[in-house]
């Protein structure tokens, strides 16, 4: 494993998206921390991109939270309701706020968060 700059925690942790494999991670820094974002311009922008603009829109961006395997593209309103969840819970997790956190996925298009094996 790749050593963090001082003063940021990742975690890693495979929560059955695909198969047995990493598919999921969190990197936070510290409380003070600030980060930048950017994000695709296209127009058909997936619900984690959505959201992820919207929070980071506060300023106080932190920590990233990445799932592989499902890009949660073309999930409409649950799509949204799911990666809110994620957002929450894994604020929740690291202590911080909502909006100290950004969301990113990449894979499949179509398809749901399997939300049953990420909880």
């Amino acid at each position: 494993m790749t050593d963090l700059p001082a003063g940021f925690v990742a975690r890693t942790a495979n929560v059955g998206i695909k198969d047995d494999s990493l598919d999921f991670v969190t990197v936070i820094g510290e409380a003070g921390t600030t980060g930048a974002s950017m994000f695709t311009k296209s127009r058909f922008a997936g619900a984690s991109v959505v959201l992820s603009r919207e929070l980071a829109a506060h300023g106080r961006t932190r920590g990233v939270v990445v799932l592989s395997k499902n890009s949660n593209v073309a999930t409409g309103e649950e799509g949204m309701s799911n990666a809110r969840e994620i957002i929450k819970r894994m604020a929740i997790f690291h202590d911080c706020d909502d909006d100290n956190l950004v969301i990113a996925s990449t894979g499949v298009i179509g398809r749901q968060y399997p939300m049953a094996k990420i909880r």
